[in-house]
């Protein structure tokens, strides 16, 4: 086994109550309700993940974190190993302004059943049980309802929980508007510290997969894959652009795709105006 790096958010401590174990992913309980994960260089860097290689995921059982990193007994020199920085990249708006409808493009060949019906309704289509179609109605009349601050709870409320997979739909929806804010508290120059608030303490729920998702996005922090995305697109090469957009909606079933969704309209409905002041 190899330890390619750690996030710079894990406590000490001992971590050995197992959440789940997937192929390439192992998350282990943390405090109240998040999770500090092993993760696969794939999966890759993240304020709570420890990334390593050449390990069967399913054999992991425990790990220690201090001065150095303990994993099924092996240990790790914490000052020979990379510690990843999930703070905000710096961004150039005046080019992610203008790159931004990528976002919305790149989601039109986004997997089924994903939430890019959002900004492309014809991929409805993807939808074809009365289960599929009621789902589509709630999404809908909870998206519309998230962005008018006067029905913001309700909103969020109808589509925490919604959708397929690990993390449903809605709360990688929820995730990506909560990472939006943290671009508009910079680009307009003013504090959503309130809203976000509002928001986490609405949306946490039972799932500590998709409260980690939320609590991440809340603290303004930033994997790997995302910060290559922004990073991309407050520069002016199509082609990294898109690789980064791609390398995002790769994630998971439909899980990168929602969250995309999400981000972009958060994002595209309150760069020009302040709807939530």
């Amino acid at each position: 086994m190899k330890l390619i790096s750690f996030g710079d958010k894990i406590q000490e401590g001992v971590y050995s109550d197992i959440h789940s174990v997937f192929e390439k992913v192992v998350n282990f309980n943390f405090s109240n309700d998040l999770v500090v994960s092993v993760v696969s260089e794939e999966i890759g860097n993240g304020p709570f993940n420890i990334v390593v290689s050449n390990i069967d995921f399913s054999l992991i059982r425990s790990i220690k974190f201090f001065n150095s990193i303990e994993i099924n007994g092996k240990l790790f020199d914490k000052s020979n190993i990379q510690q990843y920085d999930s703070g905000i990249p710096k961004i150039n708006f005046k080019h992610l302004d203008k790159n931004w409808e990528f976002i919305a493009q790149k989601l039109k060949y986004s997997p089924e059943k994903s939430l890019a019906f959002l900004l492309h309704p014809e991929k409805k289509m993807e939808f074809s049980t009365t289960f599929d179609t009621q789902l589509i109605k709630k999404i809908e009349t909870g998206v519309e309802n998230i962005f008018n601050v006067n029905n913001i709870v309700s909103g969020l409320k109808s589509i925490k929980g919604l959708g397929y997979g690990l993390t449903p739909s809605g709360d990688d929806f929820i995730s990506g508007v909560l990472t939006s804010l943290n671009l508009l508290e910079i680009k307009n120059n003013n504090s959503y510290i309130e809203l976000k608030n509002k928001i986490f303490e609405t949306v946490r729920g039972e799932n500590r997969i998709s409260n980690n998702s939320f609590y991440i996005s809340k603290e303004n922090l930033y994997s790997e894959k995302l910060k290559n995305l922004l990073v991309a697109l407050s520069e002016q090469n199509k082609n990294e652009i898109e690789n980064a957009i791609r390398n995002y909606i790769d994630i998971g079933e439909t899980s990168g795709a929602d969250f995309l969704t999400g981000l972009y309209l958060m994002y595209e409905k309150n760069k020009e105006c302040k709807i939530y002041n």
